[in-house]
């Protein structure tokens, strides 16, 4: 079983306190234009067994509406991703899953082969995507069986992605080419600039 988890647990201080989820663009909240674009990749691939999760921390009742597996996070604050991302996987709705796929909520316009890709990541492998001059370290492939070494991270007061990482000793970059678009936003203006530049003609 997959678990994909998109993650909405921050505090949005980029983007003067607003939940990411919900900010709108062409009437639309980017958390589901996220999820229209994993529902048509999930659609095309030939294993179904897959579960979508949420990590948030607001707004709980309103994730919910889209997607059943919302969870928060177990740390007091906001501890980021990672601290999410772990709180999901030693969840109670988490048993049934061998390997995670995580994006960020605000990743709206995903590659149309981002979770077949990702999923091409075997065994304990933790994979990150990267393109040539980038790398995308929320956008994740992580075995189940990896958690034991999360949890020790955080328990030393680790909170940084590129930091666990940097200590995993099964690491595998899947790549996309440049003209893939890992779009995510920090600001309101970010998302302004963008929509300007003419991606959201889709």
């Amino acid at each position: 079983m997959v678990g994909i988890l998109i993650l909405a647990g921050g505090q949005g201080r980029r983007m003067n306190g607003l939940d990411k989820g919900w900010v709108e663009c062409q009437n639309k909240p980017l958390i589901q234009w996220l999820l229209d674009s994993l529902h048509r990749q999930l659609a095309a691939l030939a294993n179904g067994n897959f579960k979508l999760f949420v990590s948030a921390n607001r707004n709980l009742q309103s994730y919910a509406t889209l997607c059943e597996r919302v969870i928060k996070d177990e740390y007091v604050g906001y501890q980021g991703p990672l601290a999410g991302i772990a709180s999901v996987m030693r969840s109670e709705e988490a048993k049934s899953i061998q390997r995670w796929v995580v994006i960020p909520v605000d990743a709206f316009h995903l590659p149309d082969d981002f979770v077949n890709k990702m999923l091409s990541i075997q065994g304990d492998e933790v994979g990150y995507a990267c393109q040539a001059v980038q790398e995308h370290y929320a956008f994740l492939s992580i075995p189940q069986t990896r958690i034991h070494n999360l949890n020790l991270y955080l328990s030393r007061g680790g909170r940084s992605i590129k930091g666990w990482l940097r200590e995993e000793p099964f690491l595998h970059p899947v790549r996309f080419a440049e003209v893939d678009f890992f779009g995510n936003f920090n600001s309101l203006q970010e998302l302004k600039s963008t929509r300007k530049g003419g991606f959201w003609e889709f």
